[in-house]
Formats: C-alpha cells, structure tokens, sequence
C-alpha cells in the first residue's frame, strides 16, 4: 500500500512525525461585493462524517469586521459562503496550504461588548433540508433514472443548478425506482432526495467544496492509505480509545418505508442481516436497528437501502477514537492503518474527522470490518 496525501506533498507522510507549523485562512465570498478575509480568534473546527447530514460542517470564531459592509454580509439568512483553507508551513519561505470547505452561513452570534462572532457554516445539503416540495412539480420530475430525478429535486430549493458526481452509476441508472415517486406538497426535500439514494443503496452528499456525489457509503478495497497512524515516539498519535460495542453495532436492519404499500397494503419494509461470521444473528443473536423513512421504494430497492445502512451498521463493533497530528486531507471512507505499541497495523475505515488548526490536531472515529456476509 502506498500513501495518498491527495492535493498536499507527499512529504507530509513523515514531516507530520516532527514539529510543524499549522497554518489557516478564513475568507468570506458574499453574493455580491468583494471577498474579504476574516481574523480567527479562539475557535476553527472543521468536521466531515459520512454518518450526518450536511457532511461538511465548521464553526470558527472571529473579530467581528471593522466596516458596516463586511459586518452587514455576515448573515445566516444571506447566501454568503466562508472558504477556510488549512495546510503547513515547511519553512520561512514554503508553504503547503489548500482549501478545505467553501460552506454556506448557518448562524451568526455576535458579542457586542467582546466584538467578536462566533459562525456557524455547513455544506449544501442545508438548502434542501431547509426548502420543501409544492406537488405541483410532480409532472416534472424527470423518470428516466435515479440521478436525474435528484438533480431535479434538488435544483427546486432554488438555490442554482445541481450536477452530482457519481460513476459507475450515471445517466439511466435504475428507473424503476423514481417511476411512482410523487411527493407530497410540503414534503421536505432532502428526505425526498435521500430516500431515493437509499433506495439505489447509495449515499447522496455534498463534500463542502464544489461536488455533490452519489457513491456507496463507503469502500474498503484499494491499494493505498491516507496515513500511517501509530503511538510512539515515532507516531503522530496523541491519544487513542479502542471500543469493542454493541451500543452502536447492529446486525439486523429494518427500514419501514411509510410512503409505500406492498400487496398486502401495509408499509414496504426493507429488511437485511449479518448471516454468516462471527457477529451473525445465529452466532450472538439479533440486534436490530429499526427505522421508518419516507421515500419512495419497491421490495427490491428497499432490501436494498436496508443492506447499505447495515453495511455502515454492522461495522461499528470495532471502533477507535484518535487524537493526532492533523493531516487535511484525510476524509471519511479513506482506509487508516493503525498500530499501538508493538502490534500490527490493524486496516480501519475513518468514518468521521474534525481539524482544530489552532492547535495542529485532528480527532478521527474509525471503525473496522470484520469477515461478514449481509443478506
């Protein structure tokens, strides 16, 4: 396996190993008028997690801005973003610095007396889970696959033209799915858009930059890593917490889609299990994790939807919560290999990760799969 630093230097790998300095840059982009740039004071946390919605989020506390202008962008209501970038210094002379987010303002607090504003920003999916649907957009709904529906769906919050990223997929993927999709009026629209996507055993997300995707949850295969995590003098790993669950584990998942009918004229249920392995309902019993969805599925795309929850489910038996040097390009479904004291480097899947620049430390929640078979 080989490192994947992404859009930073290679060198990180091992720079990371040693003293570094972090560096930051907060600059606002409102709708209209010139950028301008924001002075952190106290508080930068930027978050990403394949387990909520919006996936990119950040909150960052700020002085508040000398003129009326840039005060007066500064607005949750407004569609004002906040680019944040985060990187290195190597030296006096070079720099390794890349944006991290572009998200939109949620909430502005000011303190008068402190002058300072503490914001709150998150990704795209805000819009949709802010906007809802008129049934009178019905008729439009364009039927001829998963992923054109949603671009659809998505675009009547009103907040520009959608395009989503997802190959392997694409264009015509699974008709049959949006075929009798026909929502309520004041029906939220992410709930309409999510369903869809869990219907396709898929997950709809925005990465907080300029993309909107439509990918599996996640993959474990693959011959490269985002970073080599290990305790020691020699590793970046500040803390660690190891947790053998069944709080968070299921091995049993059922989803109740209240929108649909079977022949029998109860709710579709999608339904999928851990059948073989050592965590399989016929070695350790049953534990389910049950949920009603709203959406639009027949038996198939809602078995479907269930084995992509069960997927993520299943595989919180193992976790491990790291603080460690931050490395910004890390983001959820990349493979960590992680090695305390003298074991072997045990393969983990980040599931979630938060950067506090300000202090060069980077908090990851991995879990592990273990040999299992869902059906």
């Amino acid at each position: 396996m080989a490192v994947d630093t992404i859009n930073y230097d290679p060198s990180l790998e091992d720079r990371l190993r040693d003293p570094i300095q972090h560096l930051w840059k907060a600059t606002v982009f409102p709708a209209s008028g010139p950028s301008f740039d924001l002075a952190v004071d106290g508080e930068l946390a930027v978050s990403f997690s394949l387990g909520w919605s919006p996936y990119a989020q950040a909150s960052l506390t700020v002085k508040t801005p000398a003129t009326a202008a840039e005060r007066a962008v500064l607005d949750g209501r407004l569609r004002t973003y906040v680019s944040i970038s985060l990187g290195y210094a190597f030296d006096a002379a070079t720099t390794d610095m890349n944006e991290a987010v572009r998200l939109r303002i949620r909430d502005v607090v000011e303190d008068v007396i402190a002058g300072t504003m503490k914001i709150t920003l998150q990704g795209h999916e805000m819009d949709a889970q802010d906007a809802v649907w008129s049934k009178d957009w019905n008729g439009l709904i364009p039927r001829a696959g998963v992923r054109e529906a949603i671009e659809y769906i998505l675009a009547q919050s009103f907040n520009g033209p959608v395009t989503i990223y997802n190959p392997g997929y694409g264009l015509g993927y699974r008709p049959d799915l949006v075929a009798d999709v026909n929502p309520n009026e004041g029906d939220n629209i992410w709930s309409i858009v999510s369903g869809i996507a869990n219907s396709a055993g898929l997950k709809l997300w925005h990465d907080g930059g300029y993309t909107w995707k439509l990918l599996p949850r996640y993959n474990t295969t693959g011959d490269t890593y985002a970073t080599m995590l290990r305790t020691g003098k020699t590793g970046t790993i500040t803390s660690i917490t190891r947790s053998l669950s069944r709080t968070e584990w299921f091995n049993e998942a059922r989803l109740v889609f209240v929108d649909m009918k079977d022949g029998l004229g109860r709710p579709m249920i999608g339904r999928a299990s851990v059948t073989t392995g050592p965590y399989s309902f016929r070695e350790v019993g049953m534990k389910a994790y049950s949920r009603t969805v709203t959406g639009y599925a027949n038996a198939l795309a809602a078995d479907t939807a269930a084995r992509a929850f069960l997927k993520t489910l299943s595989a919180r038996g193992t976790t491990y919560t790291i603080q460690a040097a931050a490395a910004y390009w890390i983001r959820p479904g990349m493979i960590v290999p992680i090695k305390t004291g003298r074991g072997p480097y045990e393969r983990q899947l980040v599931e979630s990760v938060t950067y506090t620049p300000l202090n060069g430390l980077m908090t990851l929640d991995t879990i592990k799969n273990e040999d299992e078979e869902i059906a």
